[in-house]
């Protein structure tokens, strides 16, 4: 984007100074909930976050039926990763726990991760369910504490958070990319973005 080499993306996080400067700028059009997801061949329906923790932590290595859990993580840098370790100063030791161990799958990018969530048996991992809805991942949504993450719920609901998705373009762009973005934000996309697990962007 910065190269002019595309004229519009879309992130997770909002423009670092240095990139403003630099003559781009975001725009918030919706959230989704981070979301605990598995292969739909797993039989756990959900877990709780002590049951997170020792997973992470390498203490809880198989599902209750036995089937050994395959752990998918993001890298250290992202945005997934980041929300996790914030929850709590025994998920943030976990995670680095998680990293440390030998033979960890580490996902570069969100199809990456959705693939592998999909393919590998007791897989768990970090998926948003906006994306679940937008791509038709075949992925087991889990409860966490007992709440099953909504679009539209409370931050008590949405255990994980909410991940805000933001237009990324440069400033005096093509004006496709400005009628895109425009369209993005109006009423129609939004009715759209509503079915397929997004929240509103305010």
């Amino acid at each position: 984007l910065l190269s002019g080499a595309i004229d519009l993306a879309v992130s997770a996080r909002d423009v670092a100074p240095d990139e403003a400067k630099q003559g781009v700028r975001t725009t918030r059009y919706a959230t989704t909930p981070l979301a605990l997801a598995t292969s739909e061949r797993t039989s756990s329906e959900g877990l709780s976050t002590d049951d997170l923790v020792g997973i992470l932590a390498g203490e809880i290595t198989s599902w209750p039926d036995g089937q050994r859990i395959r752990l998918v993580l993001r890298p250290k840098s992202e945005t997934t990763t980041k929300t996790l370790r914030a929850l709590s100063d025994e998920m943030d030791a976990a995670v680095e726990r998680a990293y440390s161990r030998p033979g960890m799958f580490v996902a570069v990018n969100d199809q990456d991760n959705a693939s592998a969530l999909e393919d590998l048996a007791g897989s768990l991992g970090f998926v948003t369910m906006g994306q679940i809805a937008t791509e038709q991942r075949r992925l087991k949504v889990l409860s966490l504490d007992g709440l099953r993450p909504e679009p539209d719920g409370s931050p008590s609901q949405n255990r994980l958070s909410q991940r805000s998705l933001m237009l990324v373009n440069r400033v005096g762009g093509s004006p496709l990319a400005e009628k895109f973005s425009s369209f993005v934000l109006s009423r129609e996309s939004q009715q759209i973005l509503a079915g397929l697990d997004h929240g509103p962007a305010h």
